[in-house]
């Protein structure tokens, strides 16, 4: 047979892409606020955001759930990472607008 008949592979594939499709959504954010931020010019933030998810953050995430979990726990970077990397990009983005936009903000009232 050409696929996988094992059954305990098949469980495993299952699981891991359960795992990692878990917040597959927030890669498309993430690389929108990544946009948004390059768009404005701002390129730190920008290139910080853009390397976090794949780059820094993901591959600490990696090398942690290596050192202190299982099978599982490694297939649970990615998500992990995902959320972190989401977190570092909304940061960068209320960043990059005060800088953009430093007067930006509620007006106050005049009586």
């Amino acid at each position: 047979s050409v696929f996988l008949t094992e059954t305990v592979s098949i469980e495993l594939g299952v699981a891991f892409t359960r795992i990692i499709l878990s917040t597959m959504w927030l890669s498309g954010m993430i690389n929108l606020l990544s946009f948004t931020i390059q768009s404005m010019g701002v390129s730190r933030q920008a290139t910080l955001t853009s390397l976090a998810r794949n780059g820094y953050v993901g591959i600490l995430v990696v090398l942690i759930m290596s050192i202190f979990g299982n099978v599982y726990a490694v297939a649970a970077a990615q998500p992990i990472a995902d959320i972190i990397s989401f977190v570092i990009a909304v940061i960068m983005l209320k960043s990059s607008m005060k800088k953009c936009f430093p007067n930006a903000g509620p007006t106050p009232k005049t009586e």
